[in-house]
């Protein structure tokens, strides 16, 4: 199997609060700098395009959300508590203006930045994004953290032990996933990749992912229309999670949103158009 392409340098920043936040980076230290936000049981090693990261002049920075990998756990945090986080790390590495990208699960921390941070924020990109709970319709998780959050808080422990069980099977098992994203999850680079992250994201514990997966399936705390930064968003029009034909009715409000969706492609498009996807966020 592959291996993935180890950072140039990782390490944790010290908060206000004595937290710990973990970070990996690649790419021109002196390039245009993007911050990016790992998908669900992820972490800070789940970027996209950092091979070509040096030649597009770009400094890609992963981060560990509290809870994961080398960041500390911060209990009963909401999405509005992590622009905080961002900007403290930004001030640490004397990074004043910079893109953040979110990937999949990280899309809803990239936005909350678009809300919370627009002045310092060249764009915001999301990659293969989801929108709020109530878009879709009403599912098991969802009606479970509305009506009772402490069986909600169970079932998420009783997931993700599952797959901590597991790492090496959950990850083999997602390339037989139907549609376009089988083949792409079974490269060995890709599966490298979410072998690495996986590890990393439990090295503490589950509390970071357990609390994240809640914090996906509630209200996350601002609406859609609040994100004043600019939004560039990337989709495959086979994603299973969100139809594309939603993204327009959601995001229409946004007072800067410009979409690319790329034709016979589902949720794994950072994979196949990372590096065109980081070249456009590392623009100053």
């Amino acid at each position: 199997m592959s291996e993935p392409l180890l950072p140039d340098k990782e390490g944790t920043v010290r908060l206000r609060d004595g937290r710990r936040l973990g970070y990996a980076e690649w790419g021109d230290p002196a390039g245009s700098p993007v911050l990016f936000f790992h998908g669900g049981g992820m972490s800070r090693l789940g970027v996209i395009g950092e091979s070509a990261a040096t030649r597009l002049s770009a400094r890609l920075i992963g981060l560990d959300r509290p809870g994961f990998g080398l960041s500390d756990f911060q209990p009963d945090c909401t999405m509005l508590d992590w622009p905080d986080d961002v900007a403290q790390c930004a001030d640490t590495f004397r990074i004043d203006q910079f893109a953040v990208g979110g990937v999949s699960a990280g899309c809803p921390y990239a936005l909350a930045c678009g809300v919370r941070l627009p002045d310092r924020l060249t764009r915001v990109g999301i990659i293969a994004g989801v929108l709020p709970p109530d878009y879709y319709e009403a599912d098991e998780m969802t009606e479970l953290v509305r009506r009772d959050p402490e069986a909600a808080q169970r079932r998420a422990r009783e997931h993700i032990e599952a797959l901590v069980a597991d790492i090496e099977g959950s990850v083999a098992a997602m390339a037989a996933r139907p549609g376009p994203d089988g083949p792409v999850y079974g490269r060995p680079e890709v599966q490298a990749q979410f072998l690495a992250c996986r590890r990393e994201a439990v090295r503490s514990g589950i509390e970071g992912p357990v609390h994240d997966l809640l914090l996906m399936n509630q209200t996350w705390g601002f609406n859609l229309d609040q994100v004043a930064a600019p939004v560039r968003w990337w989709h495959g029009d086979l994603d299973h999670l969100t139809p594309p034909a939603m993204l327009d009715a959601a995001l229409g409000p946004l007072p800067t949103f410009t979409a690319t969706i790329y034709p016979g492609e589902g949720h794994a498009i950072g994979f196949t158009h990372g590096e065109e996807i980081l070249a456009e966020l590392a623009q100053a």
